[in-house]
């Protein structure tokens, strides 16, 4: 299932069991210097024998991470900042490379916006809709 054909983002991290349920923390801040850690959480943590401190990825389908516009009502959890690498416009959308926790994604973004190289986007992450996979290969 993990390999399966498709479009999925990526993002590595440590698992981290908080309070308020199952999280990773990403590996890569958000790139800003003095930054914090981003943690990403799940709705259900239930079903997931991953420990504290164990190595993981969080993948989910681009079409479940959202671009927050400025002013858009959020409670903040699982928006993440992403920087635009680059850009191919392909007629119905934009392809678009984005540098997100460390790491380089690509997601679709409309082309019905002005988008550019070098802009800062929110991007939030369903919580319903990520999958955890404790990586016992990224510890090595």
């Amino acid at each position: 299932v993990r390999d399966f054909l498709g479009k999925v983002v990526n993002l590595n991290g440590t698992v981290s069991r908080l309070d308020n349920g199952l999280g990773v923390t990403l590996n890569g801040g958000n790139g800003e210097s003095g930054s914090k850690p981003e943690t990403l959480f799940f709705a259900d943590s239930s079903s997931s024998s991953a420990q504290n401190g164990d190595p993981a990825q969080v993948s989910i389908r681009p079409e479940h991470v959202t671009v927050l516009a400025d002013g858009d009502a959020t409670d903040g959890r699982n928006v993440l900042t992403g920087v635009i690498e680059e850009l191919l416009f392909t007629g119905d959308c934009y392809e678009t490379r984005i540098r997100i926790a460390g790491e380089s994604i690509l997601l679709e973004l409309p082309s019905g916006a002005a988008w550019r190289e070098g802009e800062v986007l929110k991007l939030q992450f369903r919580d319903d809709a990520m999958t955890l996979w404790p990586d016992a290969a990224m510890a090595q």
